[in-house]
């Protein structure tokens, strides 16, 4: 097996009893990296890099969410 030279970061997940209980599982360039959650752990810097971006993207797709449902709820006033 090869080791790899980027430099390791800690990181944690976030965990409960609902939706994020179970592993997380992160695939980069078809290789695959299994994080527990609720702990912290040491992964390559571009698996954070890419858990960070998904986070990011997350929040933007909430806001457009949120910004159409306002978008929505003044329309429909107007409708109504």
């Amino acid at each position: 097996m090869q080791k790899s030279t980027e430099p390791m970061v800690m990181i944690s997940t976030f965990k409960d009893a609902d939706k994020y209980r179970d592993d997380l599982i992160v695939g980069v360039n078809g290789k695959n990296y299994v994080i527990q959650r609720g702990k912290t752990v040491a992964v390559p810097r571009h698996v954070a890099a890419v858990l960070e971006n998904s986070m990011a993207q997350d929040l933007r797709v909430a806001d457009l969410i949120m910004a159409a449902e306002r978008d929505y709820a003044g329309a429909k006033g107007k409708l109504e």
